[in-house]
């Protein structure tokens, strides 16, 4: 299972990797869903007010705290399941959002 696909992120073409395998034989999959679908709502979320003509720079900043705190916190929590590990797949949304 490709973990960054619920996210939107387009499959690498090789096999996934051993990071994201172990993450989907770690967490279990219930779990994992759910933290993905989290991560889902907050982008979509934050994707709509950027796409929103009536949302200035201030709602707009206001939706990108709202996004990152949540996407953060729920990558964390991938961290604290998986032994304070990311899969590749997915590392790129912490550095997007500047977690921390």
């Amino acid at each position: 299972m490709f973990i960054g696909e619920e996210l939107g992120i387009e499959a690498p073409e090789e096999e996934p990797s051993e990071a994201s395998i172990i993450l989907s034989k770690v967490i279990p999959e219930d779990i994992l869903k759910a933290i993905l679908n989290n991560i889902n709502k907050a982008k979509e979320r934050f994707i709509k007010a950027i796409n929103n003509p009536s949302c200035n720079t201030q709602c707009e900043d206001q939706e990108h705290e709202i996004a990152s705190a949540t996407i953060c916190g729920e990558l964390e929590r991938i961290k604290r399941l998986n032994n304070q590990q990311l899969p590749e797949d997915i590392k790129e949304l912490w550095i997007s959002f500047q977690c921390e």
